[in-house]
């Protein structure tokens, strides 16, 4: 498979994948997908994020006391300006998990429809996430990434955990095995379920910088909710040290990448996954 970005990728014909490249602002690459025609076969995306936006759970929100007008934490996916000009989009998303910050060119995202019934559908959360988790440590051992391993455990996530993404770990997601990174995250997945299917996002950050992540936090949520206790307040500041040491980025794992970074390693992925 091979294609450039922001053009239609043909299906994978051998693996019965669909793959394209979306880009948008990220309140609508959370929106429904794929389309309803699209939703019996297995599809790959390769989401572009066009701004920077703070995507959080709508369980994050659920039983604060909100200040701002606008759908609830049950309403779906949702874009909300803060109040800074210069700051983040905030993003509600359907699934779980802790805050993460999206940047335009900041990450490698990749997302994965399977549609009930399918080979690598299950009804375990933790047997879905897996086969994403092994493709993404494949493609990265191809790159010529450090010794990796998939966490193939349940959610595991402490009081930082909670409130950003990368802090935890959960079923399927990357950690480096060994080296200066052990124990690391480096990849990131979240689930949403439906009686059609399940969508798998997954992620991986260039950089990991917790400070931009706790800044947005700080500077996204201000304007949306009145008490959101232990976030984001100095509990979460004052150990950027402990979240520094959680995750690494793509660009500190010396790969091999030729002049577009993000599909090398986008490709590397959806070729993994259609060997499955």
């Amino acid at each position: 498979m091979s294609w450039r970005s922001g053009e239609p990728v043909p299906p994978s014909e051998a693996a019965s994948w669909l793959v394209e490249v979306r880009r948008g602002p990220a309140g609508w690459l959370h929106g429904p997908w794929p389309a309803p025609e699209r939703r019996t076969r297995r599809t790959l995306a390769i989401c572009e994020v066009s701004r920077s936006a703070l995507v959080v759970a709508a369980s994050f929100l659920a039983g604060t006391e909100r200040t701002t007008l606008g759908p609830g934490p049950g309403s779906g996916p949702t874009t909300q300006p803060v109040p800074a000009p210069e700051g983040p989009d905030l993003v509600l998303r359907p699934s779980g998990g802790g805050a993460v910050l999206v940047e335009p060119g900041g990450q490698v995202w990749v997302e994965v429809w399977l549609p009930t019934g399918d080979p690598l559908w299950s009804a375990d959360v933790l047997a879905t996430a897996l086969p994403l988790g092994a493709a993404w440590a494949e493609a990265l051992d191809r790159l010529g990434g450090p010794p990796l391993l998939v966490h193939d455990g349940r959610a595991e996530a402490d009081a930082l955990g909670r409130v950003v993404c990368f802090a935890g770990r959960g079923p399927g997601e990357v950690l480096v095995a060994q080296g200066p990174f052990g124990g690391r995250k480096v990849v990131g997945i979240s689930q949403r379920r439906s009686a059609q299917g399940v969508r798998l996002q997954s992620m991986a950050p260039w950089c990991w910088q917790p400070v931009r992540v706790v800044s947005a936090l700080r500077t996204g949520l201000a304007g949306v909710v009145r008490e959101l206790p232990g976030l984001p307040g100095p509990e979460v500041a004052d150990q950027l040290d402990v979240l520094g040491r959680r995750a690494v980025g793509l660009g500190d794992l010396g790969l091999a990448l030729g002049p577009l970074p993000a599909l090398t390693v986008a490709h590397a992925v959806a070729a993994a996954l259609a060997a499955r």
